[in-house]
């Protein structure tokens, strides 16, 4: 999965048995369907609260623990990991 955008980049997006997913790691909401529907999906979530250039506990986990699992052999976007980056965004730190 790729990120939506660089505006909303909470948004990630690949394919899905023939269709294309979208999901929202700030809610946890998805759905699928064309690129028009997905683009909808996105910017109905554009309003959540995540600064432009921040990043999220999960991400900077990501961003660490990433060159370690590709220096050690492991596959790049394993669902475990994956799981664990939105898990840790999702969290809110007051």
């Amino acid at each position: 999965m790729q990120r939506f955008s660089a505006e909303i980049p909470w948004v990630l997006v690949g394919p899905w048995q023939g269709q294309l997913r979208a999901t929202c790691e700030v809610c946890g909401q998805g759905g699928t369907g064309d690129a028009n529907g997905v683009s909808s999906f996105a910017h109905q979530h554009r309003v959540h609260d995540a600064p432009q250039g921040s990043m999220r506990l999960g991400d900077a986990v990501a961003a660490i623990a990433k060159p370690i699992a590709r220096a050690i052999g492991l596959d790049e976007g394993c669902t475990p990991c994956e799981a664990r980056r939105r898990y840790l965004n999702s969290l809110r730190f007051r």
